[in-house]
């Protein structure tokens, strides 16, 4: 695995926005960011009156410079800056403008054939060619204030009209269009309430979610994810190209909402895992996923479970110091979801900050992994669930007196007499001869409890701790609601 860090856009990064000097010399505004860029900026592509100003007596806050100029002030932000001094961000501004232009043309086309009018109906009464109505309304035409108001005047729209106005989204191409981004059946079914969910609710769960607007649905081209609002780490190998995985936002949408509606302060988790393996083991006796599960909710730890299909396998995320893990199984075996969760514990005592996310785009598994944080949260696991993995092993081997006819037993009888999951043990014993160039997976596969209903347990424990009408969006509750209600059985 390899993984990419930060994965938000440098134009996104608190560094990059925030300066840290600026002082006029030889006629250059010369400013430092936080980032420890230092750019140089002709001043007149700033303000106005630069004669005027007393660059001498200017002020600087993080944000912002003034710049006192006789008895006003001339003021210059972080993005003025750097729009004038970086190129790509300068290209980003300009491609932004464009689908903004194009969001607004198909918005206009949208209004007009509610009103049944046609489009030379519409230019003549606007004052302005068919053509130039034709390329506004497709996004090849920036459209002026005048010219708006013209062009609703003549359709009977106000300005407030337009601002409000949602683009009709029949059900069958919010279908079509989510499933060209990659995501699931489940999780489509679940926005489009199998397709009872009128335009308006779709629209703003899909701008909400993704950042895509009905006309973005509506129009021609791939669906572009916005940019994260936090900073994503993602583990998983380069070609997958995670960031642009629509599920991921889908996740963390979830995640959020969760959090939001959970009473909760910063969570306590130790570094150590043998620490809280010795706490769970001081009140469960052994440490399953049923009081696994128990630990994170009382150390403040939501869990948030996931069983669609697609490359996404996991994450955990903090806000405010409050994380929640979101994880993700197509299988019932509880096992797996107590490693999956143990690992994800280990990301969130070593790994995240305060305000960030890390996604596991890859399965998460006990074979090597190339990335040291993915190793670290591996062996994490393994003392967490086990106590001394590589002692159990040995034992283990003792037991059988080198017959692997007699692991299978082994593994049963020392997993009762130390009370150890028997799948967590299995699936580390396989791995462990996985090493030497024996498969034995096919077994340790027979010893993985599925009588625990490991999703269910999850679910439930969440709608237990929500607390009603906590999140203020009556729509968002209805998501969630729907997303925490998923049959757990649910095909692709």
């Amino acid at each position: 695995m390899s993984a990419t860090m930060p994965d938000l856009p440098i134009w996104e990064q608190r560094a990059y926005q925030r300066m840290s000097t600026a002082k006029l010399i030889d006629g250059e505004l010369r400013v430092r960011f936080a980032n420890g860029d230092d750019v140089a900026v002709d001043p007149r592509r700033l303000v106005r009156s630069v004669e005027q100003a007393d660059w001498g007596s200017l002020s600087l806050s993080p944000s912002e410079i003034l710049i006192p100029a006789g008895n006003s002030e001339l003021a210059v932000s972080w993005f003025d800056v750097r729009a004038a001094s970086d190129i790509a961000f300068a290209s980003y501004l300009a491609q932004t403008a464009d689908d903004e232009s194009a969001r607004v043309g198909r918005r206009l086309r949208a209004m007009r054939e509610q009103r049944g009018m046609s489009a030379r109906q519409v230019a003549d009464l606007a004052g302005i060619t068919p053509v130039s109505l034709s390329r506004i309304e497709h996004g090849h035409h920036d459209v002026v204030y005048k010219t708006l108001q013209r062009l609703l005047s003549a359709m009977n729209f106000t300005l407030a009209d337009f601002a409000s106005f949602t683009t009709p989204v029949e059900p069958a191409t919010a279908r079509e269009r989510l499933k060209e981004a990659g995501l699931p059946r489940t999780v489509i079914e679940c926005i489009l309430e199998g397709g009872k969910a009128g335009a308006e609710e779709i629209a703003g769960r899909l701008q909400r979610i993704f950042g895509w607007s009905a006309e973005d649905l509506v129009g021609p081209g791939t669906l572009t994810l916005r940019p994260a609002t936090m900073p994503l780490r993602f583990k998983a190998a380069a070609t997958q190209a995670p960031e642009s995985s629509a599920y991921s936002q889908w996740a963390l949408a979830i995640a959020r909402l969760v959090d939001e509606g959970l009473e909760r302060g910063p969570a306590d988790v130790p570094d150590n895992p043998l620490a809280i393996r010795e706490e769970i083991v001081a009140q469960h006796t052994d440490v399953r996923f049923e009081s696994l599960l128990i630990w994170c909710w009382s150390h403040g730890v939501a869990v948030v479970p996931l069983d669609d299909a697609g490359n996404f396998h996991g994450a955990c995320l903090t806000t405010d110091g409050r994380p929640t893990v979101v994880l993700k199984q197509r299988t019932p075996s509880a096992s797996r979801w107590a490693f999956d969760l143990a690992h994800e514990l280990a990301h969130i005592a070593r790994h995240l900050p305060a305000d960030g996310a890390l996604i596991e785009a890859n399965e998460i598994s006990l074979k090597m992994a190339s990335d040291d944080d993915e190793q670290e949260a591996n062996d994490f696991a393994g003392e967490l669930l086990l106590g001394d993995p590589d002692g159990m092993a040995d034992l283990i081997e003792q037991d059988c007196a080198g017959d692997i006819r007699r692991l299978k037993k082994a593994v049963s009888e020392r997993s009762q007499a130390e009370h150890l999951d028997s799948g967590v043990l299995a699936n580390y014993l396989a791995y462990r001869l996985n090493l030497y160039g024996t498969d034995w997976w096919g077994t340790a596969a027979t010893l993985q409890d599925t009588t625990i209903e490991a999703p269910r347990l999850t679910y439930e424990a969440i709608n237990q701790r929500l607390v009603p009408n906590r999140i203020t969006d009556p729509d968002d509750r209805r998501l969630l609601e729907l997303a925490l209600a998923q049959d757990t059985d649910q095909g692709d």
